[in-house]
């Protein structure tokens, strides 16, 4: 049996494999249990800005090793993309913190440091940083 995870509502991701094998035996009842759960996370791209246009563009160069850190201390790392994620992060009041520290020197931030941000239960909050090169 196949779930069509088109079907699934925004904002939810399975827990199970959307393919699920089992055996028919006649006259028996089978169910089939599928799980999903709410899918809130914070997440972006520290990157250098080549365009100028403080937009992440796909081709633009990520910035790997970057530390992001959360109010509660949970800190990540961006990994060869510029991408960094806070999965699983409860809804609330947050506040992402950029590392300055852990940016290579040749970069400044064109965003604040830190950004306050209001996540809600099944929402992506994307915080892209971009980056322009230090005169």
């Amino acid at each position: 049996m196949n779930l069509d995870v088109a079907t699934i509502p925004s904002g939810y991701v399975l827990t199970v494999p959307a393919n699920q094998e089992f055996n028919l035996v006649q006259g028996r009842t089978l169910r089939v249990y599928y799980g999903i759960i709410s899918h809130t996370e914070i997440s972006g791209f520290v990157f250098f800005d080549q365009n100028g246009d403080g937009e992440y563009t796909p081709g633009e160069q990520g910035i790997k090793g970057v530390k992001m850190a959360l109010e509660d201390g949970t800190i990540v790392v961006t990994d060869a993309s510029g991408k960094y994620v806070f999965k699983n992060s409860s809804p609330g009041e947050h506040t992402v913190n950029l590392d300055l520290d852990s940016l290579p020197v040749i970069y400044l931030p064109e965003k604040p440091l830190t950004k306050k941000v209001e996540l809600f239960e099944g929402v992506t909050y994307v915080y892209n940083i971009p980056l322009k090169k230090a005169e």
